[in-house]
């Protein structure tokens, strides 16, 4: 999930982590070129009322991963079984998507935040919301809707508090 403020300031609440950034990027991992397996992303907008009637100021964006087959999921933890800097912390628990890069450094892949890449190679889906039932869009060659092609935000993990947004580090 990615919280995007649209430069928004978050009046309504006093302070929020975002672990992930603003913008959607793949998780990488998840798409080994032996297996087949995608991602569908979809936006939901979070409203305010005003004057009796729901306005939007923010958006989710959501990305849900699958494959038919559980050797993605046994690969991955396999590998992080095996990181040095986990084999003696007795409070690790295995994450299933990767963080974002660090803002200091600028340090992402740009690529991952491609999503119109993805989309064109097939590996990408959404939901149609010009359509009644909201079909799934899937498949190689699909032009990605404009709403989803360059999506601006932060990319890094931060702290909203006290009136302010501040970079937290990964350590």
């Amino acid at each position: 999930m990615f919280v995007n403020l649209h430069d928004e300031l978050p009046g309504e609440i006093e302070d929020m982590v975002n672990h992930t950034g603003e913008v959607p990027y793949i998780t990488p991992w998840n798409f080994p070129e032996d297996l087949e397996s995608y991602a569908v992303l979809h936006a939901l907008p979070i409203c305010r009322i005003e004057n009796d009637a729901f306005v939007p100021r923010y958006t989710v964006f959501s990305l849900t991963y699958f494959s038919r087959d559980l050797e993605l999921l046994r690969r991955h933890f396999a590998a992080l079984a095996k990181a040095e800097e986990i084999q003696d912390d007795p409070e690790y628990y295995p994450s299933l998507v990767w963080p974002p890069g660090h803002v200091d450094k600028q340090q992402y892949d740009e690529s991952l935040y491609d999503l119109t890449a993805w989309a064109e190679r097939g590996q990408l889906g959404w939901l149609d919301v010009t359509g009644a039932d909201q079909p799934l869009r899937l498949g190689a060659g699909l032009q990605l809707p404009e709403m989803y092609r360059h999506i601006e935000g932060r990319r890094w993990k931060y702290l909203w508090e006290k009136g302010c947004i501040q970079p937290l580090r990964w350590y």
